[in-house]
């Protein structure tokens, strides 16, 4: 590498992995991503917010973390949204 890697465990580390791995792409993944709200879920979007050229959410569910998930569906704007209960 050019540049000395960023400390592991990081936004930067995270930004400059995924970079390096889709340097030279052209794509556009689009995600149906079911937990968005968890862990998991919380964090392919992560990868989203570090490569928006090449992913485009189209749908989104979540169990009941409803403040989550507004801003999940402000931010991303999927065209599909799902929630566990109606009181979610």
């Amino acid at each position: 590498l050019s540049e000395p890697a960023a400390p592991v465990n990081t936004d930067a580390s995270l930004k400059k992995t995924v970079e390096e791995c889709l340097k030279g792409s052209s794509f556009k993944k689009r995600l149906s991503l079911l937990g968005s709200t968890g862990s998991i879920g919380t964090q392919t979007l992560d990868i989203v917010d570090a490569c928006p050229d090449n992913f485009v959410v189209d749908a989104l569910s979540a169990g009941g973390n409803a403040e989550l998930m507004a801003e999940q569906v402000a931010k991303y704007q999927p065209k599909i949204i799902s929630m566990e209960t109606p009181e979610a």
